[in-house]
């Protein structure tokens, strides 16, 4: 499957924070965001181009794979079954009548700017719920 990668950087408090976060609740910080991912597929489905609907059932996000400095989370569309997922994506002359192009990347550049606040957001939440 065709894959794009995102890079977010914030400033280096926040990243900070964010790091010792990771550091000390691997686990937590991993399935916060996994969810968050999910709630961007969720929205990228009401994007999705549907004819039979095979594209839209076929987006899926993958868990989270976590390392000393990081946490990333595969997330797309397609399969053996829906080969045509990148070119209905990228294909902005196309008009559909439900869904629209960059059906995913739309809802990642919408979230980019505030991906690193939201996170810091639910993850205080959480130590919050702890007491």
């Amino acid at each position: 499957m065709p894959s794009v990668e995102y890079s977010m950087t914030g400033t280096d408090k926040l990243r900070n924070a964010l790091l010792h976060l990771l550091k000390a609740t691997p686990e937590r910080m991993a399935a916060q965001v996994h969810g968050m991912a999910e709630e961007a597929m969720t929205e990228s489905k009401k994007r999705t181009p549907v004819d039979l609907g095979d594209l839209k059932r076929s987006g899926n996000v993958k868990p989270p794979v976590v390392t000393k400095d990081s946490i990333s989370v595969r997330m797309g569309y397609g399969d053996t079954a829906v080969n045509y997922a990148l070119f209905v994506h990228e294909d902005v002359n196309a008009r559909h009548k439900v869904g629209r192009s960059h059906y995913l990347s739309s809802v990642i550049d919408e979230l980019r700017p505030k991906f690193l606040i939201k996170l810091l957001v639910r993850m205080s939440a959480h130590y919050k719920d702890l007491g």
